[in-house]
């Protein structure tokens, strides 16, 4: 399994759109003046050591 699918962290002034998460937990870290939309189910996120970053996140499941 790629780890990093799961996984979005060290941007600076990007977009980043993930899909096709699939349920599995998600990790949103050190990013900065970003745009960053996670558009599928997960079972978790975390988010850590963001600045200044619009985060949109889809339903989590339960």
């Amino acid at each position: 399994m790629d780890m990093d699918r799961y996984r979005i962290h060290d941007l600076d002034t990007a977009t980043e759109v993930r899909r096709g998460v699939a349920g599995q937990p998600m990790a949103i870290e050190s990013c900065k003046n970003s745009n960053l939309l996670v558009l599928d189910h997960t079972s978790t996120i975390t988010v850590d050591d963001c600045t200044d970053c619009l985060i949109v996140l889809a339903p989590c499941s339960g």
